[in-house]
């Protein structure tokens, strides 16, 4: 935790327990279909992160937890985050999103899934 004239500025969590999957090892043994609906949660995880400026630069599916939610929607917790940056909250693109946008792309690829910025905000418009 960081603090600025008394006011957290920055926190991390670090917890040594957290229930969930590797996604990279729930994507091998799930169907096409199921790995459609992973890869779309995984999409409006990432895009929250982004939101609330959290920047991985290490997004990785074996450093991704999976598990499903009460609702039938997946949930993730991310893992072991060395090169991590907060941003300020917001929306904007920034070239940190973009290359984690990057380095999650060709992994989702090779499970046959395509993953963009887009594809969660799509499902909830």
């Amino acid at each position: 935790e960081g603090r600025r004239l008394g006011f957290v500025h920055r926190a991390v969590l670090v917890t040594l327990a957290c229930p969930g999957e590797r996604v990279d090892r729930l994507l091998e043994a799930a169907a096409a279909d199921q790995r459609a609906a992973i890869a779309v949660d995984l999409a409006d995880f990432v895009q929250r992160c982004h939101e609330l400026g959290a920047r991985d630069g290490n997004l990785d599916l074996r450093n991704l937890l999976a598990q499903r939610g009460g609702t039938g929607n997946w949930l993730f917790a991310k893992l072991d985050s060395p090169r991590f940056r907060l941003r300020p909250r917001g929306t904007a693109p920034d070239r940190w999103t973009r290359a984690d946008w990057r380095r999650l792309a060709p992994q989702l690829a090779a499970f046959g899934v395509t993953l963009s910025p887009a594809a969660g905000a799509d499902r909830r418009a």
